[in-house]
This record gives structure tokens, C-alpha cells and sequence, in this order.
């Protein structure tokens, strides 16, 4: 098992540095300070956990945004513009923040914080801010539907199912800021849309057959009232479930949309609601106790994998 600190007094000066000096088939643990890490960090190593010392005290931060021109002569894209990214068979992440400051997305385009291809990840006490597109959460969708509309680190890797779950977290954003194919658990999370331009808070593109996104009282708000629209499928078979959720005066009056989907193979749920909204699915009671206790199994497995690090989450 590998230890290090990474900041001011620690073993090494940048993640970056801690990533490059470590095995990367063998667990690592790095312990950030409370400090700014002004750096794009990608890792691929096998288990890794991050512990940072508060969301207000260690903050990881960069700029590239979609509409930002690459080294390669290119844009950035959406899939390159990401300030952390990780792959891997796990990652846990805690107490820090992670942030993409390229700025609202009309001027420069989508701006991933957090990108997970990570088969299993446990995400507690963390920050994602940005514009769009802040969380990414793999696997991509099989085909793109523009030329290299998935330009990126996995854009020609075998599409491999992510379980991923994030506690007690806050992400902020205004279009489709959570996003992506993973089965993917929130509880208890604060999902805020930022600015005047807020759209979708989540874009799911996972299967029909999996649990697809399951927001469990979280609380959802928006700078301005009445702007903020909860789900929309950026593929056909997208699934999202928002389960005792408080959303107070953030909601628009439609806060489902198809999208570009007209086979209507998507899957959302509101409850409880007093009336089933347009575009939602209507569920008895029943389903949505045996949704929770997929979610509940599903959150459990996860537990279960981050005993591979020593000391308490």
C-alpha cells in the first residue's frame, strides 16, 4: 500500500509528481494539502484514493474549455477540456474541490471539473464546479454522431460499465452538468445551477437494463427561480430517478425533455409528485421501493470495494 503527501511540506510539490513516482498497479493513497493545486491531473492508476482537508481548503483547478484551442492545432473539446480525469478499477476522492474555471459555456464551450472511467468510484464530502458539462461520468456512449465528437483520452477504448456513487457532495453547473453512461448513485447531494443560463442538471446515457442515475434526497437549486430542468436522455435508452428530492422555486414548468429522442426508450422518474410530469414515467409505490433497495445494493458493493484502503470514509 503507498502513502504519500502531496503540497506545501509534503513528499511531493504536485499530484502530477505523486502520479509519476508511484506504481501504478499498486494502491495509492495521496493526502493533499490545504492548499490551491493549479493543475490538469490525469490518472490511470489501478486504486487510488484522495483525501483532501476540507471542499473550502484543498482545491484542484484549471481552465481548458471546449472552445479553447488544443496543441494539436484542434479544439479542446468536450472530452479533453477536464481538470481531473481518472481510469482505473477504483477511486475514491474526499474532502476537496474540484474545479474547471474556463468560464461559462457560450464563450468557451464545455468545461469538464471531474471526468470517472473509473469501474468503481466513491466520491464523499466533494465539489465539482463549473459551467457545463462539470461531471462526466463514463463510460462514453457506443458512436459518436459527429466526427470526433469524443476526442479525448477514451475516445477508442471498449466502452467498460462504471458503478460510481457520491455522497454529501455539491455540484455546480448550468447545462447538462451531470452527465454520461455510468450507474451512478447521489445521496443527500446540493445540485445548484449557476447563472442565468441554467439548463439540465443531468444527460444520462447508460443502458436500459442498469440503474442508470438515481438522485436520493438531494437538494436541487438555482440562482434564478424557476430556470433550473432536472433531466434530459443524450441517448436513447438514458435513465434517471429523483427520489425525495427537494427542489423549492429552482424548477421550471417543464423539467423533463426528450431531447433529440423520439422512441421515447428513455426512463425518468419524479417522486413523489402529486401529478406524474410530462416525459415521466408513472410508478407506484412498489417500483420505487424496489429502486431504492437497487440503490441501496448498489451504494453497499461500492462500500464494500473502498476496504481495500485502510482508515475509515
Amino acid at each position: 500500500m503507498q502513502r504519500v503527501s502531496v503540497g506545501r511540506g509534503g513528499d511531493f510539490a504536485t499530484i502530477g509528481a505523486a502520479l509519476s513516482a508511484t506504481d501504478p498497479a499498486q494502491p495509492l493513497t495521496l493526502v493533499l494539502a490545504a492548499q490551491v493545486f493549479e493543475e490538469k491531473v490525469f490518472c490511470e492508476h489501478r486504486a487510488v484514493r484522495i483525501i483532501g482537508q476540507g471542499m473550502d481548503e484543498t482545491v484542484i483547478r484549471w481552465h481548458d474549455g471546449g472552445f479553447h484551442p488544443h496543441p494539436d492545432g484542434r479544439k479542446t473539446g468536450t472530452f479533453r477540456s477536464y481538470t481531473a480525469c481518472f481510469d482505473g478499477e477504483l477511486l475514491c476522492m474526499e474532502h476537496l474541490t474540484v474545479e474547471n474555471m474556463a468560464g461559462e459555456g457560450e464563450k468557451h464551450g464545455q468545461a469538464i471539473a471531474l471526468a470517472v472511467y473509473s469501474r468503481t468510484a466513491y466520491v464523499k464530502h466533494v465539489r465539482l464546479k463549473s459551467y457545463q458539462d462539470t461531471l462526466f461520468m463514463g463510460p462514453l456512449p457506443d458512436k459518436e454522431r459527429q466526427p470526433d465528437g469524443f476526442l479525448g483520452p477514451r475516445q477508442f477504448a471498449p466502452r467498460v460499465p462504471s458503478r460510481q456513487y457520491y455522497e454529501a457532495c455539491e455540484i455546480l453547473g448550468d447545462v447538462d452538468f451531470i452527465f454520461g453512461g455510468a450507474d451512478a448513485v447521489f445521496s443527500r447531494c446540493h445540485i445548484h445551477a449557476v447563472g442565468q443560463r441554467s439548463g439540465f442538471a443531468c444527460a444520462p446515457s447508460g443502458k436500459a437494463s442498469g440503474l442508470g442515475m438515481v438522485f436520493e434526497h438531494c437538494l436541487f437549486s438555482a440562482d434564478e427561480p424557476g430556470s433550473l430542468r432536472l433531466a434530459r436522455p443524450w441517448r436513447s435508452e438514458g435513465k434517471a430517478a429523483f427520489l425525495y428530492c427537494e427542489t423549492g422555486r429552482a424548477l421550471a414548468d417543464t423539467a423533463f425533455d426528450p431531447w433529440a429522442e423520439q422512441a421515447q426508450t428513455y426512463t425518468f422518474v419524479q417522486y413523489p409528485a402529486g401529478q406524474t410530469p410530462l416525459f415521466c414515467k408513472e410508478v407506484t409505490g412498489r417500483e420505487v421501493r424496489l429502486l431504492e433497495e437497487q440503490s441501496r445494493a448498489h451504494c453497499a458493493d461500492i462500500l464494500g470495494q473502498t476496504a481495500l484502503f485502510e482508515g475509515r470514509f
